[in-house]
């Protein structure tokens, strides 16, 4: 679903998803994402394990307790809000 949103550049359906499920871990391990969209994006504790996000635009994001085990992220854009990123 988040993938899809993205594509779509429109993230109201993971939006409205996000906030009825604020306490389930979102665990996105190894998956290519291009040059997705998250601008915005509620993604609080989310955990990019093993991601290629070359390219990936997270500006403006609520990336609060997220994970970057071992995700590339080389070229991602930033300007998110409360991410750790972390590099393996």
């Amino acid at each position: 679903m988040l993938k899809r949103c993205s594509e779509k550049q429109d993230m109201t359906e993971w939006d409205k998803w996000r906030e009825a499920n604020l306490n389930v871990e979102v665990w996105l391990e190894g998956k290519p994402m291009g040059e997705a969209q998250f601008r915005g994006a509620p993604l609080k504790s989310a955990v990019f394990q093993g991601w290629y996000l070359d390219g990936v635009n997270f500006s403006g994001a609520h990336l609060g307790g997220a994970h970057f085990f071992g995700a590339w992220l080389r070229g991602a854009a930033g300007g998110a809000r409360g991410s750790r990123r972390k590099e393996a």
